[in-house]
């Protein structure tokens, strides 16, 4: 389902995918809105690419954030996401993960993977 077994990825592996990207501004505003912080104090860094292997609309990382604090059950989630958002400092730790994603045009659900820099 979300982000389904986490994995590290290798330095290759990013840039054949296109390696990451930092958010926009549209992403940004938004995730600050769901997790209650200051948009400036979102690491700009590049820390994200969402890849699909079928043609579908992609969605943005924001959608796909809010996705997952509808469906997690942690009730600390938020704070999690704020210290990942905040203190995310540059490395070469990449980690995919698979979610599985619906979209009006199609409701059966595709394989997006979410390649993200690694935070401790």
């Amino acid at each position: 389902m979300l982000l389904a077994r986490p994995t590290m990825v290798t330095k290759e592996e990013v840039v054949e995918k296109g390696g990451l990207r930092p958010l926009n501004n549209k992403e940004r505003k938004e995730i600050a809105n769901m997790i209650g912080i200051e948009e400036n104090s979102i690491s700009k860094l590049p820390l994200i690419n969402i890849v699909s292997e079928e043609e579908l609309h992609v969605p943005d990382f924001a959608e796909i954030l809010n996705f997952i604090i509808s469906s997690a059950p942690k009730p600390h989630l938020k704070k999690i996401l704020e210290g990942y958002f905040k203190t995310l400092e540059p490395n070469d730790r990449v980690a995919k993960g698979i979610i599985e994603w619906e979209t009006e045009q199609s409701p059966e659900s595709k394989t997006l993977t979410v390649y993200y820099m690694y935070w401790i």
